[in-house]
């Protein structure tokens, strides 16, 4: 993403290690304690940054920033990746030359589409890459199918004798005849890659920032 940013000729800081997890899932798991430290420290670090807007990778991070942390204080306004990607090729300052794989489908993050009604951005910025084929599965956008780590999952001991979400998910990716699945969250990425290892399935799974990078 920094040389997206770089390529842009955008002006941008990171937090470092001021910066701590948003807490998003220490609230799902039931440690609103937690949570609200973790607001504390973030919104403290925020103070006198002075941003007009706060880039985060993770639809989670985004989710907590926009819609839970305004509760606890003032919070600068947000936006995920896949939109800030979206409005630097609508206003042309990225323009992609080639696309390295054909055919992608896109796997819609549940806190990116089903809940913060992100669904147009990252199917256009796929849309713009020359000769790429962007392809749907029969679940997405906000009926979407989670990737299992959603809700504190991703650290679950899983049952035996039941389905993995992740597995059930990547099969109905793979079924659109897609090379690439194309995901905006690092949860989804690690669940898809994870179910595609204990598989064997050589599909590859990349975040959206990636393939617009080789795409430069």
């Amino acid at each position: 993403m920094f040389e997206i940013l770089g390529a842009a000729g955008l002006s941008f800081a990171v937090l470092g290690n001021r910066e701590c997890c948003t807490g998003d899932f220490a609230r799902r798991a039931g440690d609103e304690g937690l949570f609200q430290r973790h607001v504390a420290a973030n919104l403290d670090a925020l103070t006198g940054v002075n941003a007009p807007r706060v880039l985060t990778h993770c639809p989670h991070c985004f989710n907590s920033f926009r819609n839970e942390y305004p509760e606890f204080g003032e919070m600068p306004p947000v936006i995920h990746h896949t939109q800030l990607i979206d409005e630097l090729m609508a206003a042309a300052k990225l323009t992609a030359k080639h696309a390295r794989e054909k055919k992608v489908v896109f796997h819609d993050p549940c806190y990116l589409g089903r809940y913060n009604d992100v669904i147009d951005a990252p199917r256009d910025v796929l849309g713009a890459i020359p000769e790429m084929v962007l392809v749907e599965a029969d679940r997405s956008g906000k009926e979407s199918f989670c990737c299992g780590a959603g809700g504190a999952h991703m650290w679950r001991t899983q049952e035996g004798g039941t389905a993995r979400i992740g597995a059930t998910r990547l099969a109905q990716l793979t079924a659109t005849g897609a090379t690439r699945i194309a995901t905006g969250c690092p949860f989804c990425m690690a669940m898809l890659e994870e179910a595609a290892q204990n598989s064997g399935d050589p599909v590859e799974i990349r975040d959206i920032s990636e393939i617009v990078r080789d795409s430069l």
